[in-house]
């Protein structure tokens, strides 16, 4: 895998009876500066699916749930389909196990973020419909996991 020099963690996290997995790199979360903000991470994300992923890249997407939009529009996203929750990245590719991939991206250092209940529901949901959601921190690990889950070892 790419980033070899470092170890990538899985952990399992319980939720409502169920478990997901989150992926994380143990060398960036010792770091005492905070880690780069998610929207970095997102667009270094991007830039290198860009590259490694360019035959994928018409099935992969960033569901824009995020906004600094007028409250009057706000209020009309959910009649437009905005689900609360969404991960943020979102791969319509099977592999041998799943039938699509689903990435909540966070910031890389653990303590810089956290996953909502809403979050939450959305990785338990794409597990109940055939797809593997888990939550990255850092765009590392989401490479990384990408790599895994492209290579039928998820």
């Amino acid at each position: 895998m790419g980033l070899s020099f470092m170890k990538l963690i899985k952990k399992q996290v319980k939720f409502n009876g169920q478990y997901f997995d989150k992926y994380y790199f143990d060398e960036l979360n010792k770091s005492v500066k905070k880690s780069p903000l998610e929207e970095i991470e997102q667009k270094q994300l991007v830039a290198n699916c860009k590259v490694k992923y360019k035959h994928l890249l018409k099935c992969m997407l960033h569901p824009v749930n995020e906004s600094k939009s007028k409250p009057q529009y706000r209020a009309k996203l959910p009649m437009l389909g905005l689900n609360k929750g969404a991960s943020d990245w979102l791969v319509l590719v099977s592999n041998k196990k799943y039938g699509f991939l689903v990435i909540e991206l966070k910031r890389s250092r653990l303590k810089d973020s956290s996953v909502s209940i809403d979050q939450k529901e959305f990785i338990h949901s794409t597990k109940e419909h055939g797809g593997y959601g888990c939550v990255c921190y850092g765009y590392k690990a989401a490479l990384e996991v990408m790599e895994m889950y492209f290579n039928n070892l998820l």
